[in-house]
């Protein structure tokens, strides 16, 4: 059905983006989607620059996403084709099949092609009546195509900054990484060192090996899924994949962005959720459009259902946010302890108390520590990016 061709669900665009972004891979950065006069020059600049930075991130994949700006071409292509009303769109439906009846001829019986003409007249009637019953029951016009495309750049903005908030979390591990790799490599000498005096076996050696190579691996593994992040993060945002772009930090969140989270009225957002959702959108939209009694019945059970399911929706997210919070405090205070020991091992290495291997290991200990506490703070400006999408139209309709 040509229907098919225009009316796609969220979660397949969605998912087909890092494949059709990906089929161009020219030296050069792809074009804007928008016209020179929708920004100012400025805006423009930062976006047409070899920086990637976070709070950028909406207006690079606004412009050089090609999930977006295929998006942007099948909407203008639908409105060409089928016009903006849904009256239009069963009027184009009822157009088409009587544009089809119309070509049809019946063969002549003793025609040496009249049984594969017959065959086609067949399939060409059930195109017919296909079309016909697409006229009498279809729900599609201009807003609902629209709330769809739209909801889909602004999922495809949030699934980037997610990417960004990914990378960052992956790249911030490889420090705890390469001192578990130098721990590793000092127990291998400490294990080698014994071996000779008759305190160790070889076996203990063999497994100091085997705990050197295991940590290597595990920080190759670890540079290398950043790398494949960064990667998709550079098609995402329309750079290609050997560019020098750099790419920015994700900001820590402030003071201030932290005590409004203790601040928020999670019922008056519940509202707003409600109000702004794009899911709810399209269903009212298409209840609107609604022709038969079935088609009403459905559509409002669905909204009632999609309303229920935001709600449950915020509520989540909202005590994700929180706990994203509380366990940063934590690890805020947990860091604090981390950094005494090692400064009292330190000190005990000074007077002779304390080996390097054991000051190697509180080392490692804290710059644990410290990941951790750097991946809270990423978890929870992840987490605020999600609460604040939901309530500006993407939380979960349970579909």
């Amino acid at each position: 059905m040509i229907k098919k061709k225009y009316i796609k669900s969220i979660q397949f665009i969605i998912s087909f983006s890092l494949i059709i972004a990906g089929l161009s891979r020219a030296p050069l950065r792809s074009l804007a989607k928008s016209p020179t006069f929708s920004r100012t020059e400025e805006e423009w600049a930062k976006l047409r620059d070899m920086n990637l930075d976070y709070e950028e991130i909406d207006g690079l994949v606004t412009e050089y996403n090609a999930t977006v700006q295929t998006n942007q071409a099948n909407m203008q292509q639908f409105t060409r084709d089928y016009g903006r009303k849904n009256s239009q769109v069963s009027q184009s439906y009822r157009d088409m099949a009587e544009k089809i009846e119309d070509s049809l001829t019946e063969p002549e019986p003793d025609s040496m092609t009249y049984v594969p003409m017959m065959a086609s007249i067949a399939q060409s009637r059930a195109t017919i009546s296909n079309l016909k019953n697409s006229a009498d029951t279809t729900l599609e016009d201009y807003e609902v195509q629209y709330f769809t495309y739209e909801s889909a750049r602004l999922s495809l903005v949030q699934n980037t900054k997610a990417l960004m908030i990914s990378y960052y979390s992956k790249d911030v591990s490889k420090e705890a990484l390469q001192k578990a790799v130098e721990v590793a490599e000092l127990n291998l000498a400490n294990a080698q060192a014994r071996l000779a005096v008759g305190m160790a076996t070889n076996l203990d050696v063999l497994s100091a090996k085997e705990a050197v190579i295991k940590a290597n691996k595990t920080l190759s593994d670890q540079s290398n899924a950043a790398l494949a992040d960064r990667d998709k993060l550079l098609i995402m945002t329309g750079f290609k994949t050997d560019s020098q772009a750099n790419i920015g930090l994700v900001p820590v969140l402030s003071e201030e962005e932290l005590q409004n989270i203790d601040k928020i009225n999670v019922e008056e957002d519940i509202k707003k959720a409600v109000e702004e959702n794009y899911a709810l959108k399209i269903n009212k939209r298409k209840l609107g459009n609604a022709k038969s009694d079935t088609q009403i019945k459905s559509l409002n059970s669905t909204i009632s259902s999609n309303t229920e399911n935001i709600k449950a929706n915020v509520q989540t997210l909202y005590k994700n946010l929180v706990n994203a919070k509380d366990k940063l405090n934590l690890l805020k205070a947990e860091l604090e302890l981390s950094s005494k020991d090692l400064e009292t091992i330190r000190q005990k290495k000074n007077l002779g108390m304390a080996t390097q291997l054991e000051v190697a290991n509180k080392e490692l200990e804290n710059i644990k520590k410290n990941t951790e506490k750097k991946q809270a703070e990423l978890a929870l400006r992840l987490a605020l990016e999600n609460y604040n999408s939901a309530i500006n139209g993407l939380a979960s309709v349970g579909q």
